[in-house]
């Protein structure tokens, strides 16, 4: 318990979940996964209900994907809130087909409807499919925890 002269009283809870680790993202395309990249990383802090998160996620010859969908980052540490308001974090490297976007769109990783443990690339090349190339995306922000 925390309590400061001016009466403000922190209670037990403040604070009482903090962590920090590594994860590993997993990188999906509608219902193709990719599999065994070159880099996956991802670290996280978690202070109560905020989770800071940054990703990276490196293919070389990366396997075709077809269909509709949003690029998927899976393997959050934590499920994340899925209604409205949306959490959303910026996207970094948007790279498909050996192609970098993310100059040419402002992109953003927005958490899943279903899913708080995914996030969906929103912006003009969401949706593009690779034909074999390099896939590169990266993300870094703050969400809160379901």
């Amino acid at each position: 318990l925390c309590t400061f002269s001016n009466g403000i009283n922190l209670g037990d809870t403040t604070l009482s979940n903090y962590k920090e680790g590594t994860f590993t993202p997993t990188l999906d395309k509608g219902v193709t996964s990719i599999t065994s990249p070159n880099n996956a990383t991802g670290r996280y802090v978690r202070v109560g209900k905020q989770l800071f998160v940054s990703f990276y996620f490196y293919k070389t010859s990366a396997p075709t994907t077809s269909g509709t969908g949003n690029w998927t980052i899976g393997g959050l540490p934590f499920a994340c809130v899925t209604g409205t308001p949306y959490g959303s974090i910026g996207a970094g490297y948007v790279k498909i087909q050996s192609s970098s976007y993310q100059h040419t769109s402002p992109y953003r990783w927005q958490t899943s409807t279903t899913d708080g443990t995914k996030l969906l690339l929103f912006g003009t090349q969401s949706q593009t499919n690779n034909t074999g190339g390099t896939v590169e995306f990266s993300g870094f922000g703050v969400l809160e925890i379901a």
